[in-house]
């Protein structure tokens, strides 16, 4: 799942882009997320989007990479790589 700040116009424009580049993972602000069930604090995700994959954690660069690896498309799959 990719955490961002729902709140910010950065973070929500992206989403849209990385959406319309064919992201398949979930996603949501954190601001509607459980962050201590995902082991995270407000002020983790207040500095950087994440990635919560079971036990493992992305933040900042390598959350878009993994959101980017999602990508219905093959091409966006290689960029996050």
């Amino acid at each position: 799942m990719l955490i961002y700040d729902g709140d910010c116009g950065f973070c929500v424009r992206s989403l849209g882009w990385g959406l319309r580049l064919g992201i398949t993972c979930r996603h949501q602000p954190w601001q509607a997320t459980d962050l201590a069930a995902l082991g995270l604090t407000e002020g983790d995700v207040t500095t950087a989007a994440w990635f919560v994959r079971g036990e493992e954690k992305w933040a900042g660069h390598l959350a878009v990479a993994a959101a980017l690896r999602t990508s219905r498309y093959r091409v966006v799959r290689a960029l996050g790589r």
